[in-house]
């Protein structure tokens, strides 16, 4: 969670179990996920979610994870450039479908088909 006073800005998810998606099991086996990462309106742009990132990058790195990987849907550009700026490069096997997992005021959840790019970062934080 990234913080600003007593209200949350920000929070990023990770996935440490085994990847739902046979693709991601097989190509990166044993590779955490970062599942959400999400920063709120109007702290966008201000690298809350870059420290988000980097925070999540050092407890994977000090759990002995040597890489992680992501999804970014493909209409999120905005995501692609900050991952892509942050040495996230995009993986070889194409695009990929997954399931976004939509989260409601009420606590329901909506599953939706997503079709992501995978984009993979090795952890070399020495």
């Amino acid at each position: 969670m990234a913080w600003q006073d007593a209200t949350p800005v920000g929070d990023v998810y990770l996935w440490l179990a085994a990847a739902e998606e046979r693709e991601l099991r097989a190509h990166l086996p044993d590779v955490p996920l970062i599942t959400h990462l999400e920063v709120v309106e109007g702290r966008r742009n201000r690298r809350v979610g870059t420290r988000l990132i980097r925070h999540a990058e050092r407890y994977l790195w000090l759990a002995g994870f040597k890489q992680v990987a992501l999804g970014v849907a493909l209409d999120n550009e905005a995501a692609r450039r900050l991952y892509a700026r942050l040495g996230y490069a995009e993986w070889p096997h194409g695009q990929l479908a997954t399931t976004e997992v939509l989260f409601h005021a009420d606590g329901t959840r909506e599953l939706r088909p997503e079709l992501c790019r995978i984009m993979t970062r090795r952890l070399d934080l020495d």
